[in-house]
Order: C-alpha cells, then sequence, then structure tokens
C-alpha cells in the first residue's frame, strides 16, 4: 500500500524500553495494548519467537538487529535448507501492467529472481510484515525521511525465520476452468508441521503460524485424508508445546462463527495453540476475522472494524465495489456522518429519488488505510520499507511478541502458565469465554506487571487453548 503523502509524524521521543518510534502515532494496535509502556518492564530480550510464514527479509534495518542469518531454515516439498540460495523466486514490487501489455506473458508478470538470497528470504512480503508486529526494533530504522523504525511488542526478543511458502507456476491444467495460468504462493502440510517440530527442538519459546485453512463443514470429518491431516497437527502441536514452545495461530479471516455446527478451520481449531481474533482500533471483533465461543483464546490489534464500509472510510473518500466514491469535499471529523444511495442494482446514484435503499456512514477515529496495522514490509517484494495490511495474520503476531516479553520475565513458564497469564492481563472479556475476544483484547502492560508483582488491571477471561496447523495461505 502505497505511503500517503503528508503524513504528519511525532518528534522523537525516549520512550519505553528505549527509543519510541517517529511511527508511534499510527501504531494504534501498540498503543490499546500498552505494549510500549510494557517495554519499561520487558522488551522481550533473551526470548526467541519462530515466524513460520513466507520468510523474513534480512536485509531491513529494524529486523536485522534481531534476526540470526545462520538459524533461518526454508522448509519444501519434504527437505530443510539453511544458507545462502544461488536464486530465489519473490514477488514482483512491479509488476507487468497490463493496460501497457495487454497479454503480458504469465511467467514473467507477478514474479522475478534475486540471486545469492538467505534460504529464509521473504518471498512475498507477508511474512516480514508479521515479523515486524513481534519484534521489530524502533532503534534502527531505513533512516532519513522515514526516521526510526517501527515498533515491535518485544523490540528485543529474536527473530527466526521459517520459510514454508515459495511461488510456483500453475499451468492450465492445475489452475480452474474460471482461472488463467499464472504464478501462485504455496506450500504443503507436512513442511507446516516440520517447522513447528523443528522450531520447537530448537527450543524455540514461541511459533508464530499467521496461515489457515478455510472453514471446514462438520461433514469433511468423514473425509479420511483430513482426519489423517488434523490429527497430525495436534500430535505436532501437543509434542511442541510438552517441550515448551508456544504455539500462536491466527483465526482465520473467513468471518464465520466456528462454534455453530461443527465447524473448524486449522491451524487455529486444533487443541493446544492460542487461537486469536482480529480487533479494530475500538476494540470490536474486526469483520472479517472468525469468532465462536470456546474457539478464541484472546482478541489483538488485526485492523478493520466491523464493517466492510467502516474499514474503508478514506479522510475524504470510501472505497466501494473496488473504486474509491468522493462522499465530501472535505475531509470528515470523527462522528460526522454522510449517506450513499444506492439503485435496485447496487450502484450508487446521485438523486435520492431514484435510490432504492440508502447507507448511513460515520467517519471513524481511524480512516483508511490508518485502521490498519502498519508495520514492516519488504522491498524487494512490495517497493516500500513499511505499509499497512489487516487479518489475523496481525493480530496473532502482536500475541506472540507478548509470549516473548513473558518468557524474558519467566523463562521457566510453561505454555499453559503463559497462556494463562496472558488471559488474566487481557481486558474486555468479562471473566469468561467471549466469542469475539475470547479472555480478552491483549494488555501487555497488564501481563508484565501481573508477572513483575506490579498489579495489573485487567479482567481476564476463560476460553480453551485452540490451535493446530495446515495447508497455508496467509490469514
Amino acid at each position: 500500500m502505497e505511503e500517503p503523502e503528508e503524513t504528519e509524524l511525532p518528534e522523537e521521543t525516549e520512550g519505553s524500553g528505549g527509543v519510541e518510534s517517529d511511527w508511534y502515532e499510527n501504531l494504534w494496535d501498540k498503543q490499546n495494548s500498552e505494549a510500549v509502556a510494557a517495554n519499561d518492564v520487558a522488551t522481550g530480550d533473551g526470548a526467541s519467537v519462530g515466524i513460520i510464514d513466507t520468510g523474513i527479509d534480512y536485509a531491513h534495518p529494524d529486523l536485522t538487529p534481531n534476526l540470526d542469518d545462520d538459524a533461518g531454515r526454508l522448509f519444501r516439498e519434504g527437505a530443510i535448507r539453511s544458507g545462502r540460495a544461488e536464486d530465489i523466486v519473490v514477488n514482483n514490487p512491479e509488476p507487468v501492467d497490463p493496460e501497457t501489455e495487454p497479454e503480458p506473458d504469465p511467467e514473467k508478470s507477478t514474479v522475478v529472481q534475486l540471486a545469492d538470497q538467505n534460504v529464509a528470504s521473504d518471498v512475498n512480503g507477508h511474512g516480514t510484515h508479521v515479523a515486524g508486529i513481534t519484534a521489530a526494533d524502533p532503534e534502527s530504522g531505513v533512516g532519513g525521511f522515514f526516521g526510526s523504525g517501527v515498533q515491535g511488542v518485544a523490540p528485543d526478543a529474536d527473530l527466526v525465520s521459517y520459510r514454508v511458502f515459495w511461488w510456483k507456476f500453475f499451468s492450465e491444467d492445475e489452475v480452474d476452468e474460471d482461472q488463467e495460468p499464472g504464478w501462485g504462493p504455496t506450500t504443503t502440510t507436512a513442511d507446516i508441521l516440520t517447522a513447528i517440530d523443528f522450531g520447537a527442538a530448537q527450543g524455540l519459546d514461541a511459533v508464530n503460524l499467521s496461515l489457515g485453512t478455510p472453514p471446514f463443514p462438520p461433514r469433511v470429518h468423514r473425509n479420511e485424508a483430513l482426519r489423517t491431516i488434523r490429527l497430525a497437527y495436534e500430535r505436532t502441536v501437543r509434542s511442541a508445546v510438552n517441550r515448551g514452545t508456544v504455539v500462536v495461530a491466527s483465526a482465520g479471516n473467513a468471518s464465520t462463527d466456528l462454534q455453530r455446527q461443527g465447524l473448524f478451520s486449522l491451524p487455529n481449531s486444533t487443541k493446544g495453540a492460542m487461537s486469536i481474533s482480529a480487533l479494530g482500533p475500538n476494540d470490536e471483533r474486526a469483520f472479517f476475522s472468525n469468532y465462536g465461543t470456546n474457539e478464541i483464546d484472546v482478541g489483538a490489534g488485526g485492523g478493520g472494524y466491523e464493517s466492510l464500509l467502516k474499514t474503508l472510510a478514506g479522510l475524504t473518500e470510501w472505497v466501494f465495489a473496488g473504486a474509491p466514491l468522493r462522499i465530501s469535499n472535505h475531509p470528515l471529523d470523527e462522528g460526522d456522518e454522510a449517506v450513499l444511495y444506492f439503485d435496485d442494482e447496487g450502484d450508487v446514484v446521485l438523486d435520492p429519488s431514484e435510490a432504492s435503499r440508502t447507507v448511513t456512514l460515520e467517519a471513524p477515529a481511524w480512516p483508511y488505510p490508518f485502521n490498519l496495522v502498519f508495520s514492516t514490509t519488504s522491498p524487494l517484494n512490495e517497493g516500500a520499507p513499511y505499509g499497512w495490511k489487516a487479518g489475523t495474520s496481525m493480530s496473532a503476531p502482536n500475541t506472540a511478541g507478548l509470549v516473548a516479553l513473558v518468557r524474558e520475565l519467566d523463562p521457566d513458564a510453561s505454555p499453559s502458565q503463559v497462556e494463562s497469564v496472558i488471559k488474566k492481563g487481557a481486558e474486555g472479556g468479562n471473566g469468561r469465554s467471549d466469542p469475539d475476544l475470547g479472555a480478552g483484547r491483549i494488555n501487555a502492560l497488564n501481563t508484565v506487571e501481573e508477572l513483575s508483582g506490579g498489579g495489573g488491571n485487567g479482567n481476564g477471561g476463560g476460553g480453551n487453548g485452540n490451535g493446530g496447523g495446515g495447508n497455508g495461505r496467509g490469514n
């Protein structure tokens, strides 16, 4: 996502646990969880988090201080690889424009090849964004216009890149009839499982899984292959947890009640890992996030609001059906309202007398794109060092970073004890398993004060641990 013009940034100040990021006013997720204040108590020093994802950009200055080049691994088709790769296929930050080249070569328009990269380098940009949420170091930064870096929840934690995605060209025989041949990221269940197990064997404090499957209906339980996969995840996650590794999983982006009629998705519906829903700046569940009583452990900042329309509210525009619609000649203040008029076919009309329905729009406190989660991105993949994304992929690493803070203060805490103290410090769960929030929205300050004897005022709650594994798409 392009960086907005004329964004005013606060002056660099001495903040909790070091230098407060110049980008701090954009980090509403860290503001809500009081992560920076928590860094006065703990910064994740000595703790380690494995990012099981598309890789991490090893050249990003916000992440380099916390990345171990030698520890990174590529898990691909049953093999575990380390070191350097002669060439690596990555997302093209400047894909071929179909307007200038109406019939681009599908094998060249989406990806590019880079030479001499760490095998665990990011091939998409997703993993770099996830890693920054967990443990970006604000004292680094790319300098110049950008100033200091962004703030991770655990800015001194060790990051380990476990890449389980790679690009594959899908031919006509491998795509559906309504799809065109082309490149796409892919992975396998076995590679994700191997990465979880490998991370536990290396003694990682946590692994983050910002990936997952769509919800499966109950009848799929009768599918022998799927039952085998689910059992494999249960065994792998249970083994990792027994060895002391906390498994953090995104709840998924299907906007589905997973408690209803026995629906489940992987990895988040497997016992043994923490399942994290996505919340917006107002601490309400984002419209895309999965939910369900006893399916969600805690919620964390993931971006967006309760509805798509509210999420896509811009400073002066609403984005609807892929196109911007100007609803005001002036920026709207928070709480101001505007009305869109639609005809029977769902198109916007200018004359209210021709409308069949109306939608009243209220300007949110955090207009688009600022209500998404701001973090590091990979210039090699996305053309810029920072950007906004939304999803439960963003809420999970917020929680994984909090796990690192807990492990710094109590290295011997078991995964169940780590989960318990995070739930106890959470806010808004009303002491029960809320279908949207689980035990509540994470509060890093409450959690670390609970461990350090400082008290804490979070009202935690119940909720069973959920997690597991599954075939990959980013959540």
